[in-house]
């Protein structure tokens, strides 16, 4: 697994937009 830090914001992101909706 090579997740840059940037990379993991975004997922992070984009997790919790999916989790308000």
């Amino acid at each position: 697994m090579t997740l840059g830090y940037r990379d993991v914001i975004t997922c992070k992101t984009m997790f919790g937009t999916l989790a308000l909706h």
